[in-house]
């Protein structure tokens, strides 16, 4: 995709429109494939596996921008804090999923599986994170007028030498930056690239009463554990469960009511 929208000026001043250049010149470009295979080595055994790749490549050249303050005045030389580079953003994401279900039953599959995900980014507090994630599930639909299933996952995310200058170091010049300097209070780590592990528990039920009335009832679990966070988020906790229940009127409609609390 390209953006090339003309930038703002500057200033309404004379002279003063000093802007790197005049338009955005943007362009990005992305690369995408994935990667399946399913096999059935036993009669009651499948296994799956996937990867998927996706990739930024950000071609916005990365310029100094020289702000001119409160509109008419001189323009900020490059060692000052309002001399910025913008930055072009990129990343790469690789995913691997490996599952293996088993038939217990006719109508019982219990699946067990892996996930890795790993993230390179531009320009973030980490070079890169990795994610492990192990889960179990056990889907059973033996009697024909329910229908059930249980879920667990747990995961954990690790993101490399967390430096909070990094992004500091690239976004200013070299005569503005100090050693030690950071945008960001050091303690107060990104949520999204912060060390973290992850647990999920889900259930869910659903029940045919008759031909014409249905109802379920579900439950989900999510915990989330910030251990390297000094400040800011470090646990983060919800529990869900819901009921539902769906009355038949024939041709005339029907009837929903459900209720939810979190």
């Amino acid at each position: 995709s390209v953006q090339d929208e003309e930038f703002l000026p500057f200033s309404s001043g004379t002279g003063l429109d000093l802007l790197p250049r005049r338009t955005a010149d943007a362009k990005i470009q992305t690369l995408h494939f994935s990667l399946n295979a399913t096999s059935n080595p036993l009669p009651k055994l499948t296994t799956t596996a996937k990867f998927r790749h996706y990739q930024t490549i950000n071609d916005t050249p990365k310029t100094i921008f020289l702000a001119i303050v409160n509109d008419t005045g001189s323009q900020v030389d490059s060692s000052n804090t309002r001399a910025l580079f913008n930055l072009p953003y990129d990343y790469i994401q690789d995913k691997f999923n490996f599952d293996v279900a088993y038939r217990i039953f006719p109508s019982t599959n219990f699946k067990m599986g892996y996930d890795f995900n790993l993230l390179k980014r531009d320009f973030r507090a980490v070079e890169s994170t990795v994610e492990n994630t192990f889960k179990a599930t056990l889907r059973s639909h033996y009697f024909s007028w329910a229908n059930a299933n249980a879920n667990f996952s747990y995961g954990e995310r690790d993101g490399e030498n967390y430096d909070t200058s990094r992004v500091f170091e690239s976004r200013h010049t070299p005569e503005f930056v100090t050693p030690g300097s950071f945008d960001a209070v050091p303690d107060l780590r990104r949520y999204d690239i912060a060390d973290r592990s992850r647990l999920k528990i889900g259930t869910n039920l659903h029940i045919s009463a008759s031909s014409k009335l249905d109802f379920g009832i579900s439950y989900n679990f999510l915990e989330d554990d910030y251990d390297e966070s000094v400040l800011g988020l470090r646990n983060n906790q919800n529990q869900t469960v819901a009921v539902d229940a769906n009355y038949s009127l024939g041709e005339n409609g029907a009837l929903f009511a459900y209720y939810t609390h979190e």
